[in-house]
């Protein structure tokens, strides 16, 4: 599974445009509000989770990344192992290098593993803002207090475009990754793709703090509680 899309960049930092605008009293609008008002909630609450699930995620990758790297330095310095009792076993050193060998290859399918749990992460993020809208925006009136469905799918988007933008960097972060690897790179340049893959700097945690904190007050929801 892959998403075949490049990053955008995100929306300017400020809160949506929330209309003021009073509720109609037309009975369409009162049997609409009641299932658009269950539905965002339900949405924002997925939505909420999956960040969790992305982070998880990003945290096993650095440490499958992590393990290449132990194999590969182990690998690399295998003629100063002083083996000890072992030493009297034929060709230790190449059977020990051929097991490091093995276990850096399944690491790499591990860590390849965790990309594609973000790429489900992100698909699943873009379903839930297209679900936003499912019982339809009712001529944009307010779901809440102040915010249309437009304006809860513009906050969905953003939060959508920013994972996108740092699962584009994941991905060539892996590129690069590999390719240092092959080409007997130094420790120091394995370390710092190991740390920009945790930093995920295209990541702006307290804007999407923000943007749930927005949310989570329309819905009276608290989502930054639920999820601790």
């Amino acid at each position: 599974m892959s998403i075949e899309m490049e990053a955008q960049t995100p929306p300017n930092q400020t809160r949506p445009h929330c209309q003021n605008i009073a509720p109609p009293s037309s009975s369409a609008a009162r049997l609409w509000r009641p299932a658009a008002q269950r539905n965002l909630r339900n949405q924002g609450s997925k939505l909420n989770s999956l960040r969790y699930d992305w982070h998880s995620a990003a945290s096993a990758g650095r440490s499958h990344a992590t393990a290449i790297v132990n194999s590969y330095l182990s690998q690399k310095h295998m003629d100063d192992v002083e083996f000890g009792v072992l030493s009297d076993i034929p060709n230790i050193r190449k059977k020990a290098s051929a097991k490091l060998f093995r276990q850096q290859e399944l690491d790499r399918g591990k860590l390849l593993k965790t990309y594609k749990d973000m790429v489900e992460v992100l698909t699943d993020m873009f379903r839930i803002c297209k679900s936003t809208s499912d019982c339809g925006d009712c001529g944009g009136i307010p779901v809440f207090t102040f915010c249309s469905i437009a304006s809860f799918e513009e906050l969905a988007l953003e939060i959508d475009r920013t994972f996108l933008s740092e699962l584009n960097l994941k991905k060539l972060q892996l590129k690069y990754f590999k390719h240092v690897i092959e080409t007997a790179a130094d420790s120091n340049v394995l370390q710092i793709y190991m740390t920009a893959w945790l930093a995920e700097a295209n990541i702006d945690k307290c804007r999407i703090e923000e943007i749930f904190g927005i949310g989570g007050g329309e819905m009276r929801v608290d989502f930054l509680e639920t999820s601790a």
